[in-house]
């Protein structure tokens, strides 16, 4: 039994589920207004090719997020790396010869579909990543297109409302939209609600052009419906209190990742753009009173006499004002001079340098800019980039666990289901396949271990000289790996563990032989010598 699609009830959880978002709505307002201008606004109707930086004096808050926007689309998932890799998290297994090649095929083929213009992933990541650091919330659509690649389409927050389950997963999300009566006939067909119909059918072109209002339910349902798909998605017309269309999934078809969530029970997350809203407010009112200030040292107020000067002042360039001589001769005034207000403009530079220091904080600049003098040392750059990874770590943890991860496991399932990947090799069957991502705070942690393990051998080689039997202890072979894949060396470049048994298997049977030999050779020559001896002996007697 499926859960209840009845039209009233759908619109009502969309409206009671934007109602709940209602509260957040005011901030991530200033947050655009401030902070992403060029972003659709939550309380206001957008204006193409209207004003969208009317509030906006000073642009550090602007420029700060764009450099971590930046950080975290070049860090998470670049283009030009591999950002991830497959594995079950069992070493036995993940270098068994047949996984790791089906590893590497699923691997070039899931990054080739996301290189693929066609899905559109290279287009939308960047404004997913950002409205995540900024709003703390983002959503990122990842929809199965049968005969072509899967797309990903980033949903902007206006269009948004989410709700999580007791475990706080994001399971059920609401979107309201628009679509011009043409293009919502084209996409719903004939199940069409009867207003875009008839609008797309009229011969003007205001009626066939008409916006459409819409809104799309997706969340669990009660039951699977026996293949295994457990959610559905009902598309509303908000016009015709129609259902449109009906879809369902095996996953959930979106990734909400969120960069901080204060408490239990707070659906949506709180980002960047939160910490530093406060201080870039007050650097837009700073800088227009030093604007202010500033027009006025450099086009000050005038100052004259009550008589003396004839006429109007004239200010214009090379222009002539008239005035008594006769009345200044023995003032030491003069007859037009500024009004000093004894400003200091100086002291609102510094003022707000401060203020841009803060919000450059918020936004972690001083983190994300490596240090480049020449004359540090190998180790302290070791040292900076663990702490990076101490500090973000954390943050950038949770984007790949809500947003990444989840793109990765639906793709992957996806084009198991179609046939877009090579069957997996029976050592994987009734196991996980999850993503590693390899990204430089994961790197970080790597070296870490690499370089605790190195540490960890030169404090005890003192001791193992003293007493050998100490390295009794040690797992060399895990101790020579782990230490390679924390330098993130190529795995090619080692043997499958049952490989090398093999190898050492026959190298103590060679050994073992060429002992055998040895042992027969001199068994050999001690009878020649002893026969020998006994024909001598008996030849003297």
């Amino acid at each position: 039994m499926r859960e209840s699609s009845d039209v009233n009830s759908l619109i009502a959880r969309v409206d009671f589920a934007f109602q709940e978002r209602g509260t957040y709505e005011s901030t991530m307002q200033e947050i655009r207004d401030f902070v992403r201008p060029f972003a659709r606004s939550f309380t206001a109707t957008d204006v193409l090719g209207g004003k969208d930086r009317d509030k906006i004096f000073d642009g550090s808050g602007e420029f700060a997020a764009e450099i971590l926007e930046s950080t975290v689309h070049g860090e998470l998932a670049n283009p030009a790396d591999r950002w991830f890799e497959l594995s079950v998290g069992e070493p036995q297994i993940d270098r068994r010869v047949d996984v790791a090649a089906w590893y590497e095929d699923t691997e070039n083929r899931m990054y080739r579909i996301f290189g693929d213009r066609r899905s559109r992933w290279g287009f939308d990541n960047a404004p997913w990543f950002g409205e995540c650091c900024d709003y703390g919330t983002s959503v990122m659509e990842l929809a199965d297109r049968p005969g072509d690649i899967p797309l990903y389409r980033a949903t902007s927050m206006v269009e948004c409302a989410i709700e999580e389950n007791a475990e706080g997963v994001v399971d059920t999300l609401y979107r309201k939209f628009r679509l011009p009566a043409e293009r919502a006939v084209g996409f719903f067909g004939d199940h069409a609600d009867g207003k875009a119909k008839k609008a797309a059918a009229s011969e003007s072109a205001a009626e066939q052009t008409k916006p459409m209002e819409y809104a799309r339910i997706v969340r669990p349902m009660g039951d699977t419906d026996g293949v295994g798909r457990k959610f559905s998605s009902h598309y509303v017309s908000l016009d015709s209190k129609e259902i449109v269309r009906i879809e369902y999934f095996f996953e959930f078809p979106f990734a909400v990742p969120r960069w901080r969530v204060r408490g239990a029970g707070e659906g949506y997350g709180r980002g960047s753009g939160h910490r530093a809203l406060a201080d870039i407010k007050t650097l837009q009112r700073a800088m227009y009173n030093q604007m202010r200030g500033v027009e006025k040292t450099i086009d000050p107020a005038l100052m004259m006499p009550d008589d003396g000067v004839f006429g109007p002042v004239v200010l214009s360039s090379g222009a002539i004002n008239v005035y008594s001589a006769q009345r200044f001769m023995f003032s030491q005034r003069k007859p037009i001079e500024p009004i000093d207000t004894g400003s200091r403009p100086d002291v609102g530079d510094v003022f707000m340098d401060g203020i841009r220091a803060r919000v450059d904080a918020a936004y972690y600049g001083p983190l994300l800019r490596t240090p480049r003098d020449p004359r540090m040392l190998q180790d302290q750059i070791l040292d900076i980039q663990e702490e990076r990874a101490r500090v973000l770590g954390p943050i950038f943890e949770r984007i790949q666990t809500e947003g990444l991860d989840v793109i990765v496991d639906r793709t992957l399932a996806i084009g198991l289901r179609r046939g877009l990947f090579l069957p997996p090799p029976a050592a994987l069957e009734g196991r996980e396949v999850r993503p590693v991502f390899r990204n430089p705070f994961a790197q970080a942690r790597a070296v870490s271990t690499a370089r605790a393990i190195q540490r960890f051998l030169n404090m005890n080689l003192p001791l193992a000289d003293r007493k050998p039997e100490v390295l009794d202890n040690l797992n060399e072979d895990e101790a020579f790996r782990q230490s390679g894949e924390g330098l993130n060396v190529p795995a090619t470049i080692f043997r499958d563990p049952r490989a090398v048994a093999k190898m050492r298997q026959e190298r103590q049977e060679r050994i073992a032989a060429m002992e055998q030999a040895q042992i027969a050779e001199q068994t050999g020559k001690a009878a020649q010598m002893g026969a020998q001896a006994a024909q001598t002996f008996q030849g003297a007697a």
